[in-house]
């Protein structure tokens, strides 16, 4: 089983030449500036376009245009040297073949995906035990879960595509890599608790602060033994979980 000490180790910035080769800082700040640029547009937007009027499709996948041409775009505008000089593969760590052989590689991903799901399902109901025993009983939901069982074929199809494609992808990439890298080229302590707790405010979703914390710290760690390929696997594979389970929720619960 994995152990607290593999989540919370803490990799030597100072010793990792490439660290210094690779602009994360400004990296990390052209993703940051760009994720706030893309919403604040998306809200002025709002006065000339109703955005309510669009399928729910269409609204799912604009929520991850912030992130795509905001955050993946304003990261490369940072990094645009580092990328032209080494390649998108070396500054994003992810080589063309594994960097483990192919037996531990899925290894490690199944000995930390029940981690993740159990973990996060028990996290979410002992956060939301908490909340309500201070007074809060009321709590923001995902879209999908508002669409809900009025979602149509195109809606669930693009739901899928962006939460077991899409996401995993960009926020990979932006949170495991760029944002990481870019808060420990500052020499900034316990950079991994940082991008836990962003990755989780930016979730927005009170009741699974928590859940999310050790999600990040999990694939942070997958990220240092297993490239940034691991990362994203393990994240693709934990939310197709949280898919098939909430799906299951929707339709079979509430039959």
């Amino acid at each position: 089983m994995i152990s607290f000490r593999e989540i919370f180790h803490t990799e030597k910035s100072n010793s990792s030449d490439w660290l210094r080769m690779f602009d994360f800082y400004h990296g990390a700040q052209g993703g940051i500036v760009g994720i706030l640029w893309f919403y604040l547009f998306l809200h002025f937007s709002c006065r000339f376009i109703d955005y309510s009027r669009f399928s729910p499709a269409l609204q799912l996948l604009l929520k991850q245009l912030p992130f795509i041409i905001g955050g993946i775009g304003g990261s490369y505008f940072g990094m645009r040297q580092s990328f032209r000089q080494y390649g998108w593969r070396k500054v994003l760590d992810l080589p063309g073949q594994l960097p483990l052989p192919r037996k531990s590689f899925f290894l490690l991903l199944l000995k930390w995906l029940p981690i993740l799901s159990v973990g996060s399902i028990l996290l979410n109901a002992a956060s939301i035990w908490l909340l309500q025993g201070i007074g809060i009983q009321k709590f923001p939901q995902q879209y999908l879960e508002n669409v809900g069982l009025s979602g149509s074929f195109a809606f669930w199809a693009a739901a899928f595509f962006s939460t077991v494609v899409i996401t995993p992808f960009t926020e990979e990439i932006l949170f495991r890599r760029i944002l990481y890298q870019g808060l420990k080229s500052i020499d900034l302590s316990y950079a991994e608790l940082a991008t836990a707790f962003l990755f989780s405010l930016c979730h927005g979703l009170p009741q699974a602060f928590v859940s999310f914390l050790l999600i990040s710290l999990i694939l942070q760690q997958g990220s240092r033994v297993g490239s940034l390929w691991l990362a994203i696997l393990l994240h693709a594979s934990f939310n197709l979980v949280m898919f098939c389970l909430l799906i299951a929720k929707l339709f079979y619960f509430s039959a």
